[in-house]
């Protein structure tokens, strides 16, 4: 669970880091794919351009409790972004801020924002001492990314996505679907009327969403 040791060493330094690392929770290893008929497909990605390094963990709402760790979208182990399960629109391998899973069908589950902090660029790694290149450090950092929940059909294909700006970070959930046209992408972003948010450093609930 690592991101570039130039990035991780500067953002502890600016406080970054410490403070997204309290949010790991109790997440019990690696996400593994469901198996056998009763399942779905969901493609996890931010959309370009990948400004962020982003790391998420699957939520058993049911139950109301993280799960496992789903990967790193972007950043940490460049493995991650090869991982494919031949979904509609594919993406090239390799790709990174994009990862694909299979997913139990009728099992409601969240994707949990564990770690999420800004890419640097040479000039902010270099400088990174400098007050006034720290404070810039943080001015870039994304803001927290929405947890909703999805209710995966069987055979069905979904994509939850991420939007990243400074200080912003917008979640959508899309069912996709072959049609005449090509692929048709529906929102239903709230439709499960549930999200997962932070109650502490440790601790999640489920809730309705204000809209």
């Amino acid at each position: 669970m690592k991101i570039r040791k130039t990035e991780a060493r500067i953002l502890k330094r600016t406080g970054v880091l410490a403070s997204a690392l309290a949010m790991t929770g109790c997440a019990s290893g690696l996400y593994q794919d469901a198996s056998g008929s009763d399942t779905a497909k969901l493609r996890i990605k931010l959309e370009p351009p990948v400004v962020s390094n982003l790391l998420v963990a699957s939520v058993d709402v049911e139950r109301c409790q993280q799960a496992a760790i789903l990967a790193w979208i972007a950043g940490g182990r460049e493995d991650f972004y090869e991982k494919r399960v031949e979904m509609l629109a594919p993406l090239p391998l390799g790709q990174e801020g994009a990862v694909e899973f299979v997913i139990p069908a009728g099992k409601p589950m969240a994707a949990r924002q564990i770690i999420h902090v800004a890419k640097l660029n040479f000039a902010e790694v270099l400088f990174a001492l400098n007050p006034a290149m720290g404070n810039q450090i943080l001015d870039k950092q994304p803001g927290k990314c929405r947890a909703p929940v999805l209710v995966p059909k069987a055979g069905e294909q979904y994509e939850i996505t991420y939007a990243v700006n400074p200080g912003s970070c917008t979640t959508r959930i899309f069912q996709l679907a072959q049609s005449k046209d090509g692929i048709a992408r529906t929102d239903i972003t709230d439709v499960a009327q549930l999200e997962v948010v932070d109650k502490s450093a440790s601790e999640i609930v489920c809730i309705r969403p204000s809209f």
